[in-house]
Parts: C-alpha cells; sequence; structure tokens
C-alpha cells in the first residue's frame, strides 16, 4: 500500500525532470536551428499539398465539365452503349 502512496511523486518528480531538460535544450543552438528547419520545412510541405490540391480539383472539375456532358455518356455509365 506504500508503494501506491509513493506513485504520484514518483510521476512528479519524472515530470520535473523532464522540464529540467527541456530547460536546457533551449540553450543548445544545434537544437533550436534543427526544429527551426524542421518548421520551415513543414510549412512549404503544406503550401506544396495546398497547390497540389486545388490542381487536382481544378483537373477534376475540368473533366467532370468535359467528359461529364458528353453526349457519349449520356444516359450510361458505359461509354460503349
Amino acid at each position: 500500500a506504500s508503494m501506491a502512496r509513493s506513485l504520484p511523486s514518483i510521476r512528479l518528480l519524472r515530470l520535473l525532470r523532464l522540464i529540467r531538460a527541456f530547460k536546457r535544450m533551449h540553450k543548445s543552438k544545434e537544437l533550436v536551428v534543427l526544429l527551426s528547419g524542421t518548421g520551415k520545412a513543414a510549412r512549404t510541405l503544406a503550401w506544396v499539398s495546398l497547390f497540389l490540391f486545388a490542381i487536382a480539383w481544378a483537373a477534376g472539375a475540368c473533366m467532370r465539365q468535359v467528359i461529364g456532358n458528353s453526349p457519349v455518356w449520356n444516359g450510361s455509365t458505359n461509354p460503349m452503349v
């Protein structure tokens, strides 16, 4: 029973140790540069994904207009009919 009571205090000590480690890491120039570069890469990846989605969406809208309104496809999903 005594071990169960001391468990929350052990968790608190672990959390404090983790916070102290993060404070020390903040002073590391290499880590700051690495995280900054990762953030910039993620931002670039998000923009590229957005542009690719927009291009695919526009191509889909154009194909819907060209193929969807084609008299060959009217009334059927099979163009051979």
